[in-house]
């Protein structure tokens, strides 16, 4: 008896199924998992994350609304050692209890950083304090003061 293994269904946008046509087996095709993605749950309109930040900084975006407790959040600024330099409460411009993005806004005030980037940190409040609940997402930044610096050489 021999078995072979028949991969199908690879068009595009669809997973890839894996099936046997060994005939002992009444087992159903196994299906191969599509990558997760992550999915964030809050957008930025401001900062524009490709322009350096200074403080202080204006914050405006959406957030689900699961983020809120109260209708606030916190938002933590790291320099590129992860030293925390800033931090500030994003307070509910709409009705936080909605389904949904909710739009927020804050003002970020921080300390003079010692590294050229760091992470703008969105902390999921969390009332309960129990780690299973607790949730962030980071957006990377570079600050002003430290813009990238161009060498150039030349041999004449």
């Amino acid at each position: 008896m021999s078995a072979s293994l028949i991969l199908t269904g690879c068009a595009a946008n669809t997973a890839p199924t894996l099936q046997s046509n060994t005939p002992a087996q009444n087992t159903p095709p196994a299906i191969l998992p599509e990558p997760d993605l992550p999915k964030r749950n809050i957008s930025l309109q401001q900062p524009d994350l490709s322009e350096p930040l200074k403080s202080p900084v204006k914050i405006k975006g959406t957030a689900s609304g699961n983020y809120f407790f109260e209708g606030t959040f916190s938002i933590v600024l790291k320099d590129g050692d992860g030293k925390v330099i800033g931090r500030s409460n994003a307070h509910a411009d709409d009705d936080w209890m909605q389904p949904g993005p909710v739009k927020f806004s804050a003002t970020l005030k921080f300390a003079a950083p010692k590294t050229q980037t760091g992470m703008l940190v969105f902390e999921k409040d969390n009332p309960s304090g129990l780690a299973e609940n607790a949730y962030s997402e980071e957006f990377k930044i570079i600050f002003s003061g430290h813009q990238p610096k161009f060498q150039v050489e030349g041999h004449f």
